[in-house]
């Protein structure tokens, strides 16, 4: 669909049949970003279904198969040159937070708008591996991070999820700072354009998707999606998958 190489790194922006990809071994450590549709990772120990907009690292010499579901799948491979740049990149791992959903949407609409100029959108996704904060996280917070991430966006408030979770609205504003770096608001924009790329990538109604993804409406999900890549969802979907 469209690549760039950097000199250290290849990155391209690939489609890919539903089926099976026998198990291989890659050449040079690497990693993929699923964008839309559904992919199972089996890594000879255990197998992962991916999130959209997550991240999952193939070190090199490690053997893995993939499994590609009925509707296919499109995603971002990266494959360094020699050593990976960060030690997070030589070894097994999935990787899933705001930073990594907000700079997987970034690169994505770089690879479509102009794959060249993505070198800084790929540093940003790799940096986006080792932030986090400091200091414990709360066992209720990570509840109510998992809450987000179960599929429940569409009607989410703050005041909703506080409750949900028993904590005060106050409390939960605080901690999200404190954990992700940023607020309530925006961790939810975020997943919401993840939620409405997957599903655009999947040949859903965009009007439809957006309000499922919690948008108030069509509008408000281009508006909000365009922020992320620099292209509506129906552009991002026709360079993507036709």
């Amino acid at each position: 669909m469209s690549s760039a190489d950097f000199g250290w790194a290849k990155v391209s922006l690939d489609r890919y049949e539903p089926g099976s990809l026998a198990p291989h071994l890659h050449e040079t450590d690497g990693l993929f970003v699923l964008l839309g549709g559904d992919h199972i990772d089996d890594n000879g120990r255990s197998t992962h279904t991916q999130r959209p907009s997550s991240v999952v690292v193939h070190p090199v010499g490690l053997r893995h198969g993939t499994e590609v579901g009925p509707a296919g799948m499109v995603g971002i491979n990266v494959f360094f040159r020699d050593e990976a740049p960060c030690p997070t990149c030589r070894a097994y791992s999935v990787h899933s937070n705001r930073l990594v959903r907000d700079s997987a949407l970034r690169l994505a609409g770089q690879m479509i708008r102009q794959p060249c100029a993505a070198e800084a959108a790929t540093h940003e996704l790799l940096s986006s591996f080792s932030d986090s904060c400091s200091g414990k996280t709360p066992r209720w917070f990570r509840r109510a991070l998992a809450f987000l991430e179960e599929d429940q966006i569409a009607n989410v408030s703050l005041t909703g999820l506080a409750r949900e979770i028993g904590v005060h609205p106050v409390s939960l504003c605080r901690e999200f700072r404190r954990q992700t770096g940023t607020t309530f608001s925006d961790h939810v924009s975020g997943l919401r354009a993840a939620r409405l790329c997957s599903a655009v990538l999947q040949s859903r109604p965009i009007g439809e998707s957006s309000v499922a993804s919690g948008y108030a409406d069509h509008a408000h999900g281009t508006r909000s999606f365009r922020r992320y890549t620099g292209l509506s969802p129906a552009a991002f979907a026709t360079a993507c998958i036709g």
